[in-house]
């Protein structure tokens, strides 16, 4: 895996896993990509230390052990909890539940791949900055899977994949009016009769 982390370590669901992920990453002195850490809120400071980056369900539901509620448990905050100690955040939808293990065609609304929009909108509601929310699935995300180099954002030299809306993007009344995939019109909402 090519760009800042080196190796990518999934399912950080408990405090014990987590602190593992945080160890490989002290280890090896490189930080590294935790996947669906719904507790990731309970260490931001060792996360962003080792400069690792996370990937995570906003709306992920994990019940709190009854005999430590304090530092168990998902929250919906967890996204900004990350982003305020300076660690790159990426949304997914929540594994399992809707028929989904993560991005596809049977999640929230029945199709993920047309409402990634949702999770950094639940992000916003725990807390995440509204501004730098749209970065949850365009930069950061990019930079977890190791190109950013070609996309994730609008510069020289990187692939033209640009997506003009009708509105602010994470709006839900917001539609894609023009769609270029490297430099090229793919979709115009006009031309589209469902629309």
């Amino acid at each position: 895996m090519k760009g800042d982390a080196v190796l990518w370590i999934g399912g950080a669901r408990d405090k014990n896993s987590l602190e593992q992920a945080v160890q490989v990453a002290e280890a090896i002195g490189k930080g590294v990509v935790i996947d669906k850490c719904a507790i990731a809120w309970t260490a931001p400071d060792q996360i962003a230390r080792t400069g690792s980056m996370a990937i995570v369900p906003p709306r992920q539901e994990q019940q709190p052990d009854h005999t430590n509620p304090g530092s168990t448990g998902s929250q919906l905050a967890t996204a900004a909890i990350l982003n305020r100690a300076g660690v790159p955040v990426a949304v997914t939808s929540p594994p399992g539940g809707y028929g989904s293990g993560g991005i596809g065609t049977g999640g929230l609304l029945g199709q993920d791949l047309n409402t990634l929009h949702i999770e950094p909108s639940f992000a916003i509601r725990g807390g995440f900055p509204r501004r730098e929310a749209l970065r949850t699935i365009t930069l950061d995300a990019a930079r977890i899977l190791g190109v950013a180099d070609r996309v994730g954002s609008l510069e020289v030299g990187k692939d033209a994949d640009v997506l003009i809306c009708s509105g602010p993007p994470l709006h839900y009344a917001t539609f894609a009016e023009t769609v270029m995939v490297n430099g090229k019109v793919v979709y115009r909402r006009a031309d589209e009769s469902y629309y």
